[in-house]
């Protein structure tokens, strides 16, 4: 999955900021010659920017992956539970749906601004660095196979003998859609756990440029191909 992030990162960046063109100025600097609080203006503006394109593209190359639905089925659907086809993909899609956005979560992008060539008081050209948290293990429940057992039949209010031979028999279809929206939300609590631990950050896409320019107040990222 680290690699798939990588590289949609790789390609929005080739995409949307194309080098802009050397002006000849004397305000070229780094970024300790700006405000901190400017700093964090120019971040957001970049971030708002390009945040939605990269989790729109995460998604849709996420749905694709062949990892995830494997991991959605092995969790959800034991060999010997006897659930319709239609229950089946109602609720695979669900749970794919809900680790896309818990990947999406644990990513927590960041723009870090790096250097500014400040042109005039409303525009400046800008280096700076994609991070995001380590993500290669927030979906992993080992070890906490037995908690997620016992949350969702405390919910259900059934015994495990009871709860398995509902799900190895025929029928009780709301039962069983009851059990698995549960279990959806139990196995989303332990993740997001997993995603508060996280503290560790990596470097996806070093040295992007971009051009801002402040507009009504608000500096504004630019479209680089106009």
């Amino acid at each position: 999955m680290r690699k798939i992030l990588f590289l949609i990162m790789l390609v929005i960046a080739g995409n949307s900021f194309t080098a802009p063109t050397s002006r000849s100025s004397k305000n070229t600097g780094t970024v300790s010659q700006v405000s901190e609080s400017e700093k964090t203006e120019f971040e957001r503006a970049i971030k708002n920017d390009v945040e939605q394109p990269i989790n729109d593209s995460i998604k849709a190359e996420l749905s694709k992956s062949e990892e995830l639905k494997k991991i959605a089925y092995e969790n959800l659907f034991n060999e010997g539970y006897n659930v319709s086809e239609s229950l089946k993909k109602e609720m695979a899609q669900k749970f794919l749906k809900t680790l896309i956005d818990l990947s999406l979560k644990g990513l927590d992008l960041k723009i870090v601004v790096k250097k500014v060539n400040r042109i005039s008081e409303n525009e400046v050209e800008i280096l700076y660095d994609t991070k995001a948290k380590n993500t290669e293990n927030i979906l992993s429940i080992s070890g906490k196979e037995g908690i997620l057992g016992e949350r969702v039949l405390k919910r259900m209010g059934y015994s495990m003998d009871k709860m398995e031979s509902i799900l190895k028999n025929k029928g009780n279809d709301e039962i069983k859609r009851k059990f698995y929206n549960i279990a959806i939300e139990e196995t989303a609590k332990i993740i997001n756990q997993n995603i508060r631990e996280v503290k560790d950050e990596e470097v996806l896409v070093e040295d992007i440029p971009a051009t801002l320019k402040k507009v009504n107040g608000k500096w504004q990222v630019q479209d680089t191909d106009n």
